[in-house]
């Protein structure tokens, strides 16, 4: 590949804009130039005729999507600007599948949120064993990818990297900057609910705040470099790194 990688991203925040960023940085690393776009929260210029009041968070991405495939007649993988990037990446929270479309002010949509409860087999007193191989961050992922291949009507560019991290972007965060914490020892990290809580328990000089200029302060730069923590201890991330070196593998510049 001679020329510049164009790739999307479709993120509920912009810190997840600048952690998304970090991580593709990791996967390319020296391999291509490529340019990363935010979609959405914060059209760029490509997108401009994409609504700029669709709002941050599930419901923002769901907005987006939605006038996307209303702007391409009902084929989101026809719109003119998703045509011309080479990979597409959509990222949404797993814990979404707790969300209402009441919640987010949506109306007008087939009523799959929340999904259906996807609970830990195990008893209450035992849930500090979870085995290696617990597939209930898989379950409750494939639960929020299928809502959104609804919202499009399975109708996704082959080029499309599904980013569902689980619980939430906060939890990939704490596994690059604390690997050695005992949620990470005892494979519990992505059951945690609201993982952001991990973080601002940390001592102060170690706490990182979900606010873009803490995270350009202590993540840009250096959340790139520990990328392999968080494929180790968490699943939902080596998925994506799989899946986007897949397709990576395929597309053409």
């Amino acid at each position: 590949m001679s020329e510049t990688l164009e790739i999307g991203i479709i993120a509920e925040g912009p810190t997840d804009i600048l952690v998304i960023k970090e991580i593709v940085e990791n996967l390319i690393s020296d391999q291509y130039e490529f340019t990363c776009t935010s979609i959405q929260p914060k059209c760029s210029a490509v997108f401009e005729q994409l609504n700029t009041e669709l709002g941050t968070g599930w419901s923002g991405v769901c907005r987006c999507l939605l006038e996307m495939k209303k702007q391409s007649n009902g084929k989101f993988d026809q719109h003119i600007g998703i045509k011309r990037l080479n990979l597409l990446i959509i990222h949404l929270d797993v814990d979404v599948t707790r969300q209402s479309y009441k919640d987010g002010h949506l109306r007008n949509i087939d009523n799959n949120l929340p999904c259906p409860s996807i609970q830990c087999p195990l008893p209450l007193r035992q849930r500090n064993q979870c085995p290696s191989d617990c597939d209930i961050p898989r379950q409750r992922a494939n639960a929020i990818r299928q809502v959104v291949l609804n919202w499009l009507d399975n109708c996704t560019p082959q080029n499309l990297v599904f980013c569902t991290p689980s619980q939430a972007m906060d939890a990939w965060v704490f596994a690059a900057f604390f690997p050695d914490d005992i949620r990470i020892r005892q494979n519990k990290l992505e059951c945690v609910e609201r993982p952001e809580r991990l973080l601002k328990s940390k001592p102060k000089q170690k706490r990182i705040e979900k606010t873009v200029t803490d995270y350009r302060k202590k993540i840009v730069g250096s959340y790139c470099n520990l990328w392999s923590n968080v494929r180790q201890n968490c699943s939902e991330a080596e998925r994506f790194s799989q899946e986007f070196l897949k397709v990576l593998n395929t597309v053409e510049t």
